[in-house]
């Protein structure tokens, strides 16, 4: 069953080209699929402290279509899709008024028990919604390693303000935080996708390292913390 909210654009959701900010986006996507799970009796504060459970972000691959200017009205559309295993998909649409598709967007969740970090399988948790048919081509999306090399380009500290009670970033902050170690470019990004491996904590620094794809259309990016990997991403224009 798709679930729609409305939003008015804002100025301060909008970057160096006056275009609102792809982490803006997720965060509409985001804010809409807290809403309707609030609106169905089951907020993340009530899965967590009521059930001791938590929605982890493994993958989400998000494609815009066109640039979305400050203080537009917008229709944010959110679905959930049929669980396999401990895999929780999970489908976002952003439109205009005029119902032209700004971007559209394919994740896969984990629910997970915090008491032991355990995995919840899909038959033992009930949405309080119906589900719907995916996005397949987002939803399956993965990121190939690249062949090129990485190579570093600066450091990020992980800041309390960033933070959810995970006392970890935020997935609605990564968007921005990676365009900031793209080259500079007025190229508009077409596709981002982000493979979530570990945890960006409170109070640590991640190293960031990138690399190009052979026909100058993307790049890849990757934060390391102490050794582990904490994300890849695969940027195209």
């Amino acid at each position: 069953m798709i679930y729609e909210e409305r939003f008015i654009t804002r100025w301060h959701d909008t970057g160096l080209d006056r275009c609102v900010r792809p982490g803006a986006i997720l965060t509409y996507f985001q804010e809409t699929a807290n809403l309707q799970l609030e609106r169905h009796g089951l907020s993340l504060d009530r899965l967590r402290d009521e059930r001791g459970f938590a929605f982890i972000l493994s993958r989400i691959t998000i494609r815009f279509y066109r640039t979305l200017a400050a203080y537009r009205p917008v229709i944010a559309q959110t679905w959930i899709c049929p669980t396999h295993g401990v895999t929780f998909p999970r489908c976002y649409r952003l439109l205009t008024a005029d119902k032209e598709t700004v971007a559209e967007a394919g994740s896969v969740w984990a629910l997970v028990r915090l008491a032991d970090r355990s995995f919840v399988k899909g038959d033992e948790f009930s949405y309080p919604v119906e589900s719907d048919e995916p996005l397949a081509e987002l939803i399956d999306h993965r990121i190939k390693i690249p062949k090129e090399a990485y190579e570093p380009v600066g450091q990020r500290q992980i800041y309390r303000s960033e933070c959810d009670y995970n006392m970890h970033m935020n997935n609605t902050r990564y968007p921005d935080m990676l365009t900031d170690f793209l080259p500079d470019t007025e190229r508009q990004i077409s596709r981002m996708t982000i493979s979530f491996r570990n945890e960006s904590a409170i109070g640590h620094t991640i190293m960031i390292s990138r690399a190009e794809n052979a026909e100058k259309t993307g790049f890849w990016l990757r934060g390391e913390d102490s050794g582990l990997i904490c994300f890849d991403s695969e940027i195209l224009f």
